[in-house]
């Protein structure tokens, strides 16, 4: 910018214009023109330092200008405090552990998208025009980013929340299985384990609707019902435990 005002600036200096022949001096020797020298008037060469105090003026427009495009590029700064993020996974799963945390994200992330697709493509700052184009391309891919972050640490929490319901089935069919001719104590020991499962049941049941809302979330985070983990093999063998 600043040298493209340079170049503006010097343009008079470059003028050819107004050019005349000096008279010879006696005893000078031949030269242009018979003894003449071709002379140019400084008319144009002095306009930059006769102009000192618009000049500066110039200069201190452009200024303004850069203070405007600072301003726009601090208020399009928190568009792309996610994207600054180093590892954005690893932020995601520390920082979403419940169902409604995640819920919250995915509900924020959405409205964000929303807005971002109301930014205008173009800025006008006085003569300088800043396109969003790429700015609006790189937010996609942050949301995207974020979106995919949110479905993997979900299904990850997802996955390891439905071993510990599946191990907790198999160890309670594992403790109230009995023999087809049982004794009095195998009947006894059944019992005590029932009444022992029956308080750790509850956890379980907990677990399995928090499963139950988060494969909800996943099918509607993913548009479709086959974005969902399957809960209905688990669910019979649940029913079945029951």
């Amino acid at each position: 910018y600043f040298k493209k005002v340079k170049e503006f600036i010097s343009v008079p200096t470059k003028f050819k214009g107004l050019q005349y022949y000096d008279e010879a001096k006696p005893g000078a020797s031949g030269g242009e023109a018979g003894g003449q020298k071709l002379m140019t008037l400084s008319v144009f060469r002095e306009m930059p330092d006769r102009c000192v105090d618009s000049l500066v003026e110039v200069y201190r427009q452009a200024a303004a200008v850069f203070h405007k495009l600072d301003e726009l590029a601090a208020s399009l700064e928190p568009w792309v405090g996610l994207g600054r993020l180093h590892n954005v996974d690893e932020f995601v799963q520390r920082n979403c552990t419940n169902v409604s945390e995640w819920e919250a994200n995915y509900s924020a992330l959405k409205a964000r998208r929303k807005e971002s697709d109301k930014l205008p493509n173009v800025f006008k700052v006085d003569c300088v025009t800043v396109s969003l184009v790429p700015f609006k391309a790189a937010l996609d891919d942050q949301y995207a980013r974020v979106s995919g972050a949110l479905a993997g640490s979900m299904k990850a929490a997802f996955e390891a929340q439905r071993a510990e319901v599946e191990a907790f089935v198999r160890e309670a069919r594992g403790a109230l299985h009995l023999p087809p001719a049982p004794s009095y104590e195998q009947i006894f020991e059944a019992r005590q384990a029932r009444a022992l499962l029956k308080e750790r049941m509850r956890g379980a049941e907990d677990t399995l609707r928090e499963l139950s809302e988060k494969s909800k979330l996943l099918s509607n985070a993913g548009g479709s019902s086959s974005a969902a983990p399957d809960l209905g093999p688990l669910r019979a063998e649940w029913d079945e435990l029951d």
